[in-house]
Parts: structure tokens; C-alpha cells; sequence
């Protein structure tokens, strides 16, 4: 399975688990599940779980999935993102600062109870 999508233990946040290195396409089919399946369990925080993979796209396709695939700050559905990286891992830090620059509510994390901690705070 390419990716597992969860209710975190506190039934505040939804876990988008992924096991395969990290694609716009990818992204793109797990964000349209993950709205849908939030939307389903009323819940509108969202921690990816990228520890076991990279994202070992092109920086102009990041750019690209951010600023055209992506729906734009608050015509999107999570009010939080957490994305959950290895502590050597630097492939993800593009795409949080492309997010970032276009308005998402988006923090990367490498201590989990950190990135709970954020998610679960107003």
C-alpha cells in the first residue's frame, strides 16, 4: 500500500501514513482522499507521515503542484498540515516553503509529539 490514511488516537487530526517516495501525482491523489475522508470524520487538521520516504521531485514541479494543483489558502479544506519528516531527510523543505509563501497553515516537524502538539492547539 502506498499510503494509509488514519484518525490520529485523539480523534483530533487525520494521519496520511506514506510508504512511497513522494510524487505531485501522488500528492495530488492523496490530498483529494484525505478531504474527503476528513470531511467524512468532521476533521480539518492533517499530519503527513513522511518519514519513510523522500520527495525526490524536480524543484519546478513542486513549485508547480503548489501554486497550480494545489486549491489556494482557505478555498482548500485542512486548516493545519504537519508534515512529519526523518531528521536527515531535507527533500521536503521546498515544498513547505513554496507552501508556506502562498498562505498555507503548514509546519514540518521532526519530533512527532511536536507536530501533535501543533496540530492540536488552536
Amino acid at each position: 500500500m502506498d499510503y494509509q490514511l488514519k484518525v490520529s488516537a485523539s480523534r483530533k487530526f487525520l494521519i496520511a501514513e506514506v510508504n512511497v517516495n513522494m510524487s505531485s501525482r501522488l500528492g495530488n491523489i492523496i490530498a483529494g482522499e484525505a478531504v474527503a475522508f476528513g470531511k467524512k470524520k468532521y476533521l480539518k487538521r492533517i499530519l503527513y507521515d513522511l518519514r519513510k520516504v523522500r520527495n525526490k521531485e524536480d524543484v519546478h514541479l513542486k513549485y508547480k503542484f503548489v501554486n497550480s494543483d494545489m486549491p489556494k489558502p482557505g478555498n482548500g479544506y485542512f486548516e493545519k498540515s504537519a508534515i512529519l519528516v526523518s531528521p536527515d531527510d531535507a527533500s521536503h523543505n521546498t515544498i513547505v516553503s513554496f507552501m508556506k509563501s502562498c498562505g498555507f497553515n503548514v509546519m514540518k516537524f521532526e519530533d512527532e509529539q511536536k507536530a501533535v502538539q501543533w496540530l492540536e492547539t488552536q
